[in-house]
Formats: structure tokens, C-alpha cells, sequence
């Protein structure tokens, strides 16, 4: 795939800017502040062509669709290999971002756990509704303890925060030894009014 970048604009166009050292807290006041820029491509599979100014993805692209989604500005993408986001959350949130408007995702959530810290690798925030999403990737492939730990986080949450609703998901490739595992495409599935476009 190719996009027209003009020179004296690359630098700039290169560059997402992504949330960075989120604590939970942060997302239920709204108060996020913290952010960073990184490359577009999460798997460096961009080229630049100076005579042409043009990107284009290179051999290995795995066709995730970040790059189209900045470069395009539309939803109906031909890149759909979504499930290669799984070994990346924090692009994965923003895809999300992305193709579900009316919802909010951060990866890499810091909170208090029960007897150290946590981090949550996915936070989906609608109205007053939490998600919090447990990755399975070549990282982590055992759900069972993880779902645990996630699950007596969201009781310790519904405790503190009443009028709000939390929930526990597990994310990852269709997999008949976890029947309860959802896909990207279920996400994506589950918003009614979403602007995603399956090709």
C-alpha cells in the first residue's frame, strides 16, 4: 500500500501519539496527562520513497491496519489482520479508538491490587461502563490465572465504585481449550452503531 507524505512533512506524519503511564483512577476522573509519540507502524514495516514522496509497506507488512487508519482517514479498511495487534496493546487501544467512537481504550493500565500492584493490559471505558480485558498473546497463553486476578479486581472495583459497572473479558485467537476467549472482530462486533466496516 502507498501513501503520499511530502517531504518537508514526514517527520510529523510518522509519529502517533498514544497514552502512556495510565493508573486507573486517571480514567475513572478523566484526567489523563500523560502521553507519548511513537512510530506508526508498530512492526517498522514502512518505507519512504524521497523521489516520489510516497510511504509504502514493506515485504513483511503484517497488514494490521494502523497505518492505513492514519494515513486514510477511513474505516472501510483493506488491512484486517487485526489479531497481529494482540503483542501490542497500546496500538491495539488506539484501532479501537478508531473504529469504536463511542468508547475509549488504554492498554497497560496501572491499579492496586490485593497484594501488590497490577497492570491491566486493556481498559475498555463506555459510559459508565468498564471492561477490563485480559490479553492472551505468544507472551501470555494461561488465561485461567490471569482471569483470576482480573476478576477479584473487578469485585474489589464494584465495591469502591457503586454506581459504576465493571466486567472481565479475555482476549485473544479462537481457541477450543478457552471457550470464553472473545476475538478483535467480537469487539468490534459489539458496537451498534460503529462505524467499522468489515471488507
Amino acid at each position: 500500500m502507498i501513501f503520499p507524505i511530502k517531504n518537508n512533512i514526514l517527520r510529523e506524519k510518522t509519529q502517533i501519539k498514544m497514552y502512556e503511564k495510565i493508573h486507573f483512577k486517571d480514567i475513572i476522573n478523566n484526567n489523563i496527562q500523560n502521553f507519548e509519540m511513537r512510530l506508526v507502524c508498530p512492526f517498522f514495516q514502512l518505507g519512504y520513497d524521497e523521489t516520489k514522496e510516497v510511504l509504502y509497506t514493506l515485504p513483511e507488512c503484517k497488514k494490521c491496519g494502523i497505518c492505513e487508519l492514519v494515513y486514510t482517514n477511513k474505516n472501510d479498511l483493506e488491512f484486517t489482520n487485526f489479531d497481529s495487534l494482540l503483542s501490542e496493546p497500546k496500538y491495539l487501544a488506539f484501532l479501537l479508538d478508531k473504529l469504536l467512537p463511542n468508547k475509549k481504550h488504554y492498554a497497560f493500565v496501572s491499579i492496586e491490587g490485593h497484594s501488590r500492584n497490577m497492570r491491566i493490559d486493556l481498559v475498555q471505558k463506555s459510559n459508565n461502563s468498564y471492561t477490563l480485558i485480559n490479553i492472551l498473546n505468544d507472551e501470555k497463553k494461561d488465561s485461567s490465572k490471569y482471569n483470576r486476578a482480573y476478576k477479584m479486581l473487578a469485585e474489589k472495583l464494584k465495591i469502591k465504585y457503586k454506581e459504576l459497572n465493571f466486567q472481565v473479558k479475555t482476549l485473544g485467537l479462537k481457541n477450543d481449550n478457552y471457550r470464553n476467549i472473545i476475538t478483535i472482530e467480537d469487539l468490534l462486533k459489539e458496537n451498534e452503531n460503529g462505524s467499522y466496516s468489515k471488507p
